[in-house]
């Protein structure tokens, strides 16, 4: 079934069932009769990645939004990539913040397929083929997430309450549990933290605001430590080569929230490149499958540009790559 969102921006998981009221569902358009079923079972060859050799991010795959300033006078000269994938100048000096709904977890395709529990205790019954999608699903946001935290500190955060990450990976994708319990993985509910410090109000945009540039602050004001924490988490290091003196913060989301949030975070922070991928809003399951190859596959480039990202995924170009009509 192809979905098409025509209410607004809201997430549907924005009050996640088991958390408090009744989520708020937006209004679809369907065609009706057609259900449109990702065909990819686990032997399947992995979705082409886009062609990014140059870095310019021009390929029909990703789309520069708009130029951002440079943070330091060093970044001025043309950017160029780094030789070496993953060059460890880059490791231990990223941090990624990926958004969870309709980026890590299909929750459009979910709502669509009626799988979203609908109250608290409520038994979702998966069948086979659904099973099927999102255990590929899984298995693919998994990769991603082991490759980002091998850079750096990995943050989930998410606009839904406290718990819905952990409660929607187990019931959705369990393939991800692990990896989301790793000492360098932590998941955040930017309005649950934002209630707690400011009282209620505000909404998906401000709550991920205020938690990214906590995050900046800790992050990168911790970047020089050389100690690792108790729960065994990665000690940060200092740059050693004029060169390697820069850090980056990464964001990954299907809203424009998440990239507005990574540039105010790092707007004062210096020797810091934001970096930020926008995928498409409301994707079905094959979208979803699609972006989270594309940016593993695409994610040491962006870790070694040496400047400021800003970049999106639109329906055409993931179609277009595909090689299938809109």
């Amino acid at each position: 079934m192809v979905v098409e969102n025509v209410s607004g921006r809201a997430s549907p998981m924005e009050n996640p069932p088991g958390n408090g009221p009744t989520p708020r569902r937006p209004h679809y358009r369907t065609r009706l009769g057609e259900r449109r079923k990702v065909s990819l079972p686990p032997s399947s060859p992995p979705l082409a990645p886009p062609q990014l050799s140059t870095m310019a991010f021009a390929s029909s795959a990703v789309e520069t939004l708009r130029p951002m300033n440079p943070v330091s006078s060093a970044s001025a000269t043309q950017p160029k990539r780094r030789p070496g994938a993953a060059s460890s100048s880059v490791k231990d000096r990223t941090v990624v913040v990926f958004d969870w709904d309709d980026t890590l977890c299909p929750s459009s395709w979910l709502h669509a397929q009626d799988l979203l529990p609908k109250f608290r205790g409520h038994q979702i019954s998966v069948i086979p083929d659904q099973r099927e999608v999102l255990s590929l699903i899984g298995a693919h946001v998994a990769r991603l997430l082991q490759k980002a935290v091998a850079y750096g500190p990995v943050f989930v955060v998410t606009a839904a309450e406290y718990g819905w990450v952990e409660m929607s990976a187990a019931l959705y994708l369990p393939a991800v549990q692990s990896v989301l319990a790793l000492p360098d993985v932590h998941i955040v509910s930017a309005r649950s933290w934002y209630e707690q410090n400011f009282g209620l109000g505000g909404d998906s945009a401000t709550w991920k605001q205020e938690v990214m540039q906590l995050i900046a602050r800790k992050c990168f004001a911790a970047a020089a430590s050389q100690d690792t924490s108790a729960n065994g988490a990665r000690a940060y290091r200092d740059p050693t080569a004029p060169q390697d003196a820069y850090f980056n913060f990464l964001s990954i989301g299907d809203s424009m929230a998440e990239r507005d949030a990574c540039f105010a975070a790092v707007q004062n922070v210096c020797g810091t490149f934001a970096k930020t991928l926008k995928f498409v809003e409301h994707p079905n399951a094959e979208e979803v499958l699609q972006q989270v190859e594309l940016t593993h596959d695409s994610f040491e480039q962006m870790c070694g540009w040496d400047n400021n990202l800003d970049l999106r995924l639109s329906r055409a170009q993931l179609a277009e790559l595909r090689g299938s009509p809109i």
